[in-house]
């Protein structure tokens, strides 16, 4: 039984902390006072200050020594505007700000934090903040129930879940409470679940859980390995073309780009090498069952994927990866009716595996569902997507539409 923190979080006082930052905005650094709180993050400049409201954070979190909102509206490019209106109409509040998601990243040092703040408690006021304004747009659900991964400290909404249900975790990528080979996972690439060859986690400070940052499949490797390369002989030669110029017309040359091109190219072999070493190395020995299993499946042949799934241990045909896996394999080929029934055993025994749902959308459209049968199965697949990361499905759909600048 997963234990529901929204008692312990609302019953806690939260704590009011001011630390000393600095605002990365393009290429420029704006020296920033913070305060953190309840209520949002206000930052301030020598010249303004501005709230972020904690009803308008899309996602927040601290990595890497930097606290990273985003939120919407509130630009920065927004805050010129403000000052002026606010310094020509005493009193009033600039509240123009245009419905877009933006990014503050704000950096500091852990050293230099408040005394008796620790890097663990500006993280939990962090998570602490998010998860408020996630209560906030549940007004009127009783009893909400929000419970934490064991493993990861993921938190996710599982109000209208049953309590034998069984729950994914999107960060750890598998059932909570059940194991799994630790170098198995969803790529995040290609979003099949299959032996990962990479998987990147990121420790947060004390008992803060982790992130996972990276996963990656052999094939998606070889895939990034050679457009890299290619990328890199193209840099090499443009630096090449260009030094030729530049000394045939202008008696110059850079010798620091002939550097920089023949170090990237140099890395672009090495790293296209080792892949294809470990291809060779995979071929001879036979490859992972898994690993083979899915490369059918990615071409949709079915019947050789369910041989090779049905050798391996345990009852692998109850695992949501594998689900997912087999449903997608059946819609590249075309069974859209048989990829359905799949699709419905997948949401219905885990029904918070978002990537579950949309197989659901992808089975349904083949099978020639109405657009306003699609539209309600996307909204689903939005609202599971968004209580598993604590967001509405307005913040989520936002969120989405955000576009790093």
């Amino acid at each position: 039984m997963h234990e529901n923190i929204v008692p312990v979080i609302t019953a806690e006082s939260g704590r009011n902390i001011d630390f000393d930052a600095t605002l990365t905005v393009g290429e420029s650094q704006i020296a920033v006072k913070v305060n953190l709180n309840d209520d949002g993050a206000t930052l301030s400049t020598k010249k303004d200050s501005i709230t972020l409201p904690r009803a308008k954070w899309l996602d927040a979190a601290v990595v890497n020594n930097a606290l990273v909102l985003i939120v919407d509206g509130f630009g920065y490019d927004l805050w010129s505007k403000k000052r002026k209106f606010e310094k020509k109409n005493p009193g009033q509040e600039f509240s123009d700000f245009e419905s877009k998601a933006s990014l503050y990243s704000l950096t500091f040092k852990p050293k230099k934090l408040p005394e008796g703040v620790s890097l663990a408690d500006l993280i939990q006021q962090t998570k602490r903040t998010y998860m408020l304004a996630y209560l906030d747009e549940m007004d009127g659900v009783e009893p909400p129930v929000v419970i934490r991964c064991p493993d990861c400290k993921s938190a996710m909404d599982v109000t209208p879940l049953e309590a034998g249900d069984n729950l994914f975790c999107d960060n750890c990528s598998r059932v909570i409470g059940v194991p799994d080979e630790p170098d198995r996972g969803i790529c995040d690439s290609c979003l099949y679940y299959t032996k990962l060859v990479s998987q990147e986690k990121s420790e947060l400070s004390g008992d803060q859980g982790s992130i996972t940052v990276a996963r990656i499949c052999h094939p998606c490797r070889v895939s990034q390995t050679f457009w890299g390369f290619v990328v890199a002989v193209a840099m090499a030669i443009g630096i090449g073309v260009l030094n030729f110029a530049t000394l045939y017309f202008g008696n110059r040359y850079f010798p620091i780009l002939i550097l920089i091109g023949i170090g990237a190219l140099l890395w672009s072999i090495f790293s296209l090498v080792k892949v294809i070493v470990y291809s060779l190395a995979q071929k001879a020995t036979g490859g992972s069952p898994l690993a083979n299993a899915t490369a059918a499946l990615r071409k949709g042949d079915t019947d050789k994927a369910l041989e090779i799934i049905e050798s391996l241990d345990g009852d692998m045909t109850g695992n949501p990866g594998i689900l997912m896996n087999l449903t997608r394999g059946l819609i590249t080929a075309g069974d859209y009716e048989k990829a359905n029934q799949f699709a419905d055993i997948l949401t219905t025994s885990f029904p918070n595996f978002s990537l579950g749902h949309l197989e659901k959308i992808n089975a349904m459209s083949g099978m020639g569902a109405s657009a306003e049968e699609l539209e309600s199965l996307q909204n689903e697949a939005i609202a599971v997507g968004a209580r598993n990361s604590l967001r509405s499905p307005a913040r989520a759909i936002a969120l989405g539409n955000y576009v790093p600048e």
